[in-house]
Order: structure tokens, then sequence, then C-alpha cells
């Protein structure tokens, strides 16, 4: 419980004091907290997070510009998650999503096997609420699945870019992942959840889980077949 992997690939010497003080916190479950408003329930262009729907699809929700959710099955090699998506899989196809300036959590239970891949885009990427509102949806749809069992998180994305145009930027853009970080840490520990892996900053091209070994890997830019990191 607690910890794995943490990687800033920036300085933060804030975030890192920060850190070691959440990891000291076990996860724990709020009492009497409703949310059942982030279930998804049957309706036009939902279709609910179920065993049995899941059996031979995943599914994709999604949020568009202008506000409308769509939750719809999609074939299990259907695996990548973009702007403002979660993809719901109990399969053994791998899980991936596309989080540079992005960012993404995804939330794994090993046993029995089911995966939620959140991924926020650039646009709402400090908007904590927002950020709230994809994170919630993706683990009350899983935690229905599996009351009791385990669920663990991954984070990545968050890309900090380089070079003199962006060194007049670099504190605001600093403190901002800052913020989302320990905003997003502190509300997933307080509803149960085990945190495995931190690894934001650097130019990621993708996160990959993959359900059959159980392993976790980011991949830069240009570094198709090899990993940056493996947990």
């Amino acid at each position: 419980m607690g910890f794995g992997g943490v990687k800033i690939a920036y300085p933060d010497k804030v975030l890192m004091d920060r850190l070691p003080q959440l990891i000291k916190m076990k996860p724990v479950v709020r009492i009497k907290e409703d949310l059942s408003s982030y279930e998804l329930k049957k309706a036009e262009n939902i279709t609910p997070v179920t065993w049995e729907n899941l059996k031979h699809n995943n599914l994709i929700w999604s949020i568009n510009e202008a506000g409308r959710i769509t939750c719809l099955p999609k074939p299990v090699d259907f695996v990548n998650a973009r702007a403002d998506q979660i993809i719901f899989s109990s399969q053994l196809t791998d899980i991936s999503t596309d989080a540079t300036f992005c960012k993404s959590t995804m939330f794994v239970c090993k046993k029995p096997r089911v995966i939620a891949a959140v991924h926020v885009s650039a646009t709402h990427r400090d908007d904590l609420f927002f950020n709230k509102d994809l994170l919630l949806i993706g683990l009350v749809n899983i935690r229905k699945l599996v009351p009791t069992d385990p669920i663990s998180a991954y984070i990545s994305g968050m890309s900090f870019p380089s070079g003199p145009r962006y060194d007049r930027g670099a504190g605001k853009f600093i403190r901002e992942n800052r913020t989302l970080i320990l905003f997003e840490v502190q509300e997933l520990l307080s509803r149960g959840v085990s945190i495995d892996v931190i690894d934001i900053g650097d130019l990621y091209e993708k996160q990959v889980y993959s359900p059959g070994t159980d392993e976790y890997n980011t991949y830069l830019f240009h570094s198709d077949l090899y990993p940056d990191s493996r947990y």
C-alpha cells in the first residue's frame, strides 16, 4: 500500500518535500460518501460498466467540447485513450494512453482484473474540478465491480516544456503541476486507492499497462522499442 515508483523529470523541491508526507498516509475509505452521480447508468449513448458488458468489449467514455457524454462498447483492440476519455477493460489486451502535456491515470484491480484508463487533455489539465470528475467516473465505475478488492493507480504525463521561450512561464507550470499532483494523490488515498507509480514531466509518447504481465511502462518520443521506465 502507499507509493511505488516516483519520478519527476524536472526540479521541484517543494513537491519532493511534500510527497514523503503523503507517502506515510495509508489509503482509507471515506464513510457515507455519496458518489452515485458518477455512476454510468444505462441511458442514451451510455452503456453501464458491468462484467457482462465488459466480457466481449471495452467501453470508452468521452466528453466533447460541448459537454456531451458518450459511453459505448468498442472492440477489445480499441485500447488507447486520448483527449478527455476513459477506457474500461477486463481483457488481457494492453491498455494505453497518449499523455504528453496531458495527464494519464490508470486504475487497476489485478484480481479480478479490471482497468480504467483516464486521460485528461492539456486543455483541462489545470482544472481541478474537471480532473476530479474524470477520476471519480473511472474509479467509481470499477469500484462497483470490485467493492472490496485493492485498486492501484498509475499517474503519468504532464510533460515539462524546456528551452528559452518557456523559461518565463516555468515557475507557473511547476506550481500548476504540483497543485494537481498533490490534489490527486490526496483524493485517491482518501478513497482507498494505492498509488504505485508517479512518473511525470518527461516528453512521453504513451503510457501502457499490460495485464498479462502486470507491467506499467512509460515511453518517450522516438523510443518505441525501449521503455523509459519499467515498474
